[in-house]
């Protein structure tokens, strides 16, 4: 029976170590990296203190992956540097920089899309990862948000000349951040840039077009002159929900229609709406108040003849009454003693403003009065003609012998104060 020829205690030791790392962030509310709200385009930056709090060295990674199918397409808006490096045992920490340069509107609330691998440094090329740390992040980025009442065009109508008229434009910030808006003239090559923005699908701007002289614009303490118009202000920053009130001023000098192209230049807009600028018109015809003197639509009821050709007209016309165009004389035709006749005169605006007009009938120059009493009557004595259209007057004939009546009939345009 063979026993125990040989024994050998054999040492066994291990070493147990955790991987600590810091991430010191600035957090918001929900403890997520808080970016806040910001338009596109611009820029805010975070940083992240990164301290290994272990006894061995470790490496970092970090990396960005989408929170859904709209966020696949991360690295458009965020940028990180370092992204990767070493942090040693018991030395200062490492500040990461995360940059929020958004391209297109976006929204995370506390989404895991930013993720810091791990490895442990000693294990080699490639080093085994002991940790994925997910960090939350919360960013939104939007497009400056408008709104522009009344719509354009604005058309001041008929302006009598050497007057002035005044419209309200309102310009609302309907948006979530601060936006500064603009407002110019219309370039001199807007046909050109019309074209290019159709190629992308967008309206431009309008060339300008007049029938009085063009007049350059001109730009003084926040006004813009342009033709007959002024605006104010014409630059200036907006709050979020707030208002600007948008003067624009109408100074009739010169007669004629006049037609401009502005456009508002609002900062921070989506690029795709009027990347030229969103097109506003302006319109207004400087003009004076006058009547029509064609015979032809004042008397367009009654027959037209000469005094050459009155007796056979008077022979063959068929209603109450004619005109005398070389004597500039109406005739009541073939009216009995004690019987009524009615004429009927239309007075037309010859512009396209409105007008007031006083209507007359007064005894020949140098005869009296007398005879015409109650054998001439007019209705209206006082009428308002709207601009391009016209209005009747009625004069009746109520002869009370037989004998010749004479008068004359005169409408008079009322000249509006300056």
């Amino acid at each position: 029976m063979l026993g125990i020829v040989h024994a050998e205690n054999i040492e066994v030791s291990a070493e147990v170590y955790d991987v600590s790392l810091s991430i010191d962030m600035p957090e918001g509310p929900d403890g997520s990296l808080e970016f806040g709200t910001i338009n596109v385009q611009d820029k805010v930056k975070k940083v992240l203190s990164l301290k290994n709090k272990g006894i061995y060295n470790i490496e970092y990674s970090f990396t960005l992956k989408g929170a859904g199918p709209r966020m696949r397409d991360l690295v458009s808006h965020f940028s990180i540097e370092p992204q990767s490096g070493m942090l040693v045992a018991s030395q200062p920490g490492v500040n990461v920089e995360i940059l929020f340069h958004p391209t297109t509107e976006i929204l995370l609330k506390s989404k895991p899309i930013l993720y810091c691998q791990v490895k442990d440094a000693r294990s080699g090329e490639g080093g085994q990862i002991v940790a994925n740390i997910p960090v939350r992040v919360s960013a939104k980025a939007v497009y400056s948000k408008y709104s522009i009442q009344p719509a354009s065009p604005i058309d001041f109508g008929a302006i009598v000349k050497g007057t002035k008229k005044t419209q309200t434009v309102m310009l609302e910030n309907k948006g979530m951040l601060s936006f500064k808006f603009r407002i110019l003239q219309a370039p001199k090559d807007a046909p050109a840039l019309e074209r290019e923005s159709s190629k992308q699908g967008e309206s431009a701007l309008l060339a300008p077009k007049h029938s009085v002289g063009r007049k350059s614009s001109t730009v003084t303490q926040g006004h813009l002159s342009l033709g007959m118009f002024t605006v104010s202000p014409c630059s200036g920053s907006i709050a979020p929900w707030g208002q600007q009130k948008i003067t624009v001023e109408c100074f009739a000098e010169q007669e004629g229609t006049c037609e401009e192209h502005i456009y508002f230049d609002i900062t921070s807009r989506d690029p795709m709406d009027n990347p030229l600028g969103i097109p506003f018109t302006l319109t207004a015809e400087s003009c004076l108040p006058a009547l029509v003197e064609d015979v032809t639509l004042i008397f367009e009821e009654y027959p037209i003849c000469s005094s050459t050709d009155l007796s056979r007209k008077l022979r063959s016309v068929k209603g109450n009454g004619l005109f005398i165009r070389d004597e500039n004389k109406f005739i009541f035709n073939k009216v009995a003693v004690g019987q009524q006749a009615e004429a009927h005169f239309k007075i037309y605006s010859a512009s396209s403003l409105s007008c007031d007009v006083v209507l007359s009938i007064k005894p020949l120059p140098g005869e009296d009065k007398s005879p015409i009493n109650n054998i001439f009557k007019l209705h209206p004595v006082k009428m308002s003609v709207s601009g391009s259209s016209y209005a009747v007057a009625t004069v009746t004939f109520t002869p009370q012998e037989e004998r010749n009546y004479d008068c004359t009939f005169k409408a008079s345009l009322v000249i509006p104060k300056r």
